[in-house]
């Protein structure tokens, strides 16, 4: 394995704990900020199906979070 893609690795790792972190915390902005413009979060029906954008994805993870944003 070479270096480079240790530190992608460590960049991935770094990703998942931020957004675990920001999900947690309540802090959509900083939530949706991990995601490039057209992002696409896929999800079940049960939960609107596929949000693409950071706006939408905003949107749609405040509404089923239990935090006041």
């Amino acid at each position: 394995m070479t270096v480079k893609e240790l530190l992608e690795i460590e960049e991935i790792k770094r990703l998942r704990i931020m957004y675990s972190h920001y999900l947690d915390g309540g802090d959509l902005d900083g939530l949706v900020d991990l995601f490039c413009e057209d992002a696409v979060c896929e999800f079940g029906e049960n939960y609107g199906g596929d949000w693409v954008g950071r706006e939408t994805s905003r949107q749609n993870y405040a509404s089923y979070t239990s935090n006041d944003i």
